[in-house]
């Protein structure tokens, strides 16, 4: 065969359409539905397909048949798709076999993971059928051009050692140089093909600062053609808002770090500026002199926008409008600030309607909902402008009032408060006419911080509503009984400890679309003697208010992990989620607490997961955040609780190495009903979607929350749809099935 027929048969090889072989394609994916649609969409055009929903299984087939490509999911329970095809090019049968990667991440990342462990080119999930079936063609006709170009090699290689030994050494001496060519060219498609279908956008530069390309997305991004900016200084895209000491500040690290990493305004060519999250590094030669910038980013107007909205769910009531407990925390400290300075007083009004709830059970919470709201209302107009008025939640309201000369001007406050809510109000045609029962404490005389006075306003309007109702009354020390009652429980919860009253229930936390078993909440119940179990709700505030919380944290926590000991002897065991409360996380003991339990008990960090909640990260001291820092390195996963009811702020899921999100069920009851709270469950997982974070909504207790949150994007549940929180033994049964109930 002469060279000049080796080029025409391999371009004739190129102008032909793929034909079906005998070891066709292997298309490997764990998820039925998608592994079938890619069978029958490459059985349609004539290719021998054979499917595999596992990468055991996959490697055993292409072991058993070498198949021509191979199309490979990355994310598979067990083996996923890096490892397989790691497995694949380390064996010399199958290392030459194309591996297209199948992936639902569009990181460059994970592209350039995917390109180190073998494969020659990504399908981006959800796919187009036009995409999958030209890569394929493409990669058949790059494989099989490869093999007759190795056979034609190898015919040519033969007569050439026929013609002698010097001829042999030449061709052998050809034959690498053109592997090395080969390989050259393969790692430059490769890079190029990475830089083009990233989806950040990519500009490089010469070390003068002129820009030397970008890719596709730099254009989608900004606007800008390539020919429109190359050659352009990059600042030309920066906001006006920066300065020239901005641009010298960037050069100058750029100099001494060789990176550089931040936020950044842009201003792309139509529109208005965005911000975006921009890296910078620096490109050197081997005499290390920089040549090259590169510059990654992407927009982040939409986590911006998300965290906005979430900053302002956060200090508001969604059903009223108003303040809520947090900006009103604020607002008294300003206020306190001020009244001391002016030694004038502040009253702090504990708001509360009398029998709403019977409007809620006659005609539904719609309609209470809208007598909460025009209720809102009429108080905010009763009150002056600078006074603030918040919603606690349920029919109870807050008003702080400034600027007063004595307590005995809040007397007639009440009162006209009183008066707006009791006039008659009209909903959906019902004449609605309720009460409201007042308690007052005062700032400083009853309580110097904001805790306290909602506390005893709380305690004096029940002593209001025990004169009979649609009444006020201050707060007095006589006021006792309710503080002696606290008493004798803090004595009987000092024993309890002792007595081994405690006990632990574990809550399984369920796959929401499998229902399978992925971790369990610890619960902490008293077995109180002649009183029966008490909820936590009724002693854990006192615990923290006593120190108590240190001790009873401290048994929890080894109780926690000698039982999940117990199940990783019997190879059953989940991550346990431990509940840690403000008041330990500010005495700083929670680092030292879960490093001996899990000595103690012999348990990996990996099977613990620490919960704190969004008040127990208001105070951010350096304190909180080492000790984070210390867990998330030994191991330990942490997750915030209650996510949605504090501040929610997107700094904490950044400045924390946060693993899990969990929303609190508060919104979680009222999804189904409610389209505000449907929209805050929305928006926090889809901004712990985009960081990567896993949610575990908290309190799901019907089939219609399980499909809403299914729907939003959510991956973990947690209540009663699936189960109780359950005795150690039922949960040891629990965890040998790997399943609970509520999913079909």
């Amino acid at each position: 065969m002469s060279a000049g027929q080796v080029t025409v048969n391999v371009q004739s090889l190129n102008r032909e359409a793929p034909k079906p072989t005998e070891g066709g394609i292997l298309v490997v994916d764990d998820d039925p539905a998608g592994l079938q649609l890619l069978v029958d969409l490459l059985s349609e055009q004539g290719y021998q397909v054979r499917p595999a929903n596992s990468g055991e299984l996959a490697l055993r087939s292409a072991a058993n048949r070498l198949p021509e490509l191979i199309l490979l999911d990355i994310q598979m329970p067990g083996m996923d798709g890096y490892a397989v095809c790691r497995c694949l090019k380390s064996d010399p049968r199958t290392r030459d076999i194309p591996v297209l990667f199948l992936s639902a991440l569009h990181d460059t990342e994970s592209k350039v993971l995917g390109l180190k462990a073998g494969a020659v080119d990504f399908v981006t999930k959800p796919y187009q059928a036009e995409e999958v079936l030209a890569r394929v063609n493409t990669h058949l006709l790059l494989a099989r051009t490869h093999n007759a170009l190795d056979a034609m090699c190898l015919q040519l290689t033969e007569r050439v050692v026929e013609r002698g030994t010097d001829l042999a050494a030449m061709s052998q001496a050809l034959h690498a140089k053109v592997a090395e060519h080969r390989e050259t060219v393969v790692k430059l498609r490769l890079a190029s093909k990475v830089i083009e279908s990233a989806g950040d956008a990519i500009v490089i530069t010469e070390n003068r600062g002129e820009v030397l390309s970008v890719n596709p997305a730099f254009t989608a991004i900004t606007g800008y053609q390539a020919g429109e900016i190359v050659g352009q200084p990059p600042k030309k895209l920066l906001c006006h808002r920066y300065s020239d000491d901005f641009t010298g500040v960037l050069a100058a690290t750029l100099a001494s770090c060789g990176t550089w990493s931040g936020e950044v305004w842009i201003q792309p060519k139509f529109g208005k500026a965005r911000p975006v999250w921009l890296n910078i590094s620096s490109v050197q030669n081997e005499q290390a002199a920089t040549t090259h910038y590169v510059g990654i980013f992407f927009d982040i107007s939409n986590i911006k926008k998300a965290q906005a909205r979430i900053d302002y769910l956060a200090h508001h009531d969604l059903l009223t409008g108003l303040p809520n407990r947090i900006l009103l925390r604020d607002r008294f400290e300003m206020a306190a600030t001020l009244a001391t300075r002016q030694n004038r007083p502040i009253g702090l009004l504990f708001i509360d309607l009398d029998n709403f709830k019977s409007i809620n059970d006659s005609l539904g919470h719609p309609s209470g909902d809208k007598y909460l709201q025009s209720i809102a209302k009429r108080i905010k107009r009763s009150i002056r402008n600078s006074d603030s008025l918040c919603r606690l939640g349920g029919d109870e309201f807050i008003a702080l009032i400034t600027h007063i000369k004595s307590k005995s001007d809040l007397l007639a406050i009440a009162k006209k408060i009183m008066a707006c809510i009791i006039a008659p109000v009209t909903i959906d045609g019902n004449e609605l006419q309720r009460s409201a029962s007042v308690g007052i404490a005062v700032y400083p005389d009853d309580g110097l911080d904001i805790d306290t006075l909602v506390r005893k306003a709380d305690t004096a309007m029940y002593k209001a509503k025990e004169q009979g109702r649609n009444q006020s009354a201050y707060f007095s020390e006589h006021m006792d009984q309710q503080l002696e009652y606290k008493l004798n429980l803090e004595c009987a919860l000092h024993q309890a400890l002792e007595r081994k009253e405690f006990v632990m229930r574990y809550q399984p936390q369920v796959d929401l679309v499998t229902g399978k078993i992925v971790g369990l909440e610890a619960l902490l119940r008293w077995q109180r003697p002649g009183v029966g179990e008490v909820a936590p709700g009724v002693f854990i505030a006192l615990a923290e208010e006593s120190g108590l919380i240190v001790r009873l944290g401290k048994w929890v926590v080894e109780e926690a992990c000698r039982q999940a000991r117990q199940w990783v002897e019997l190879n059953v065991c989940v991550p346990i989620a431990i509940n840690v409360s403000a008041t330990e996380l500010r005495r700083g003991h929670v680092a030292n607490m879960v490093d001996d339990a899990l000595r103690n008990n012999g348990l990996a960090a990996a099977w613990v997961v620490v919960e704190i909640t969004e008040t127990g990260l208001i105070d951010d001291t350096d304190q909180t955040r080492l000790m984070l820092e210390y867990l998330g390195k030994q191991g330990v996963h942490l997750a915030i609780d209650d996510f949605g009811t504090g501040y929610s702020s997107f700094a904490y899921l950044r400045r924390f190495a946060i693993s899990q999100v969990k929303i609190d069920q508060s919104f979680i009851a009222r999804m189904t009903e409610n389209s505000e709270d449907h929209a805050i469950v929305n928006a926090i997982i889809q901004l712990a979607n985009i960081l990567h974070i896993p949610t575990v909504a908290e309190g799901v207790e019907t089939e219609a929350q399980r499909q809403l949150l299914i729907a939003c994007g959510g991956q973990v549940g947690q209540g009663y749809l699936f189960a109780k929180p359950l005795l150690p033994e039922d949960a040891t049964a629990a965890l040998r099935r790997g399943y609970c109930g509520g999913c079909d």
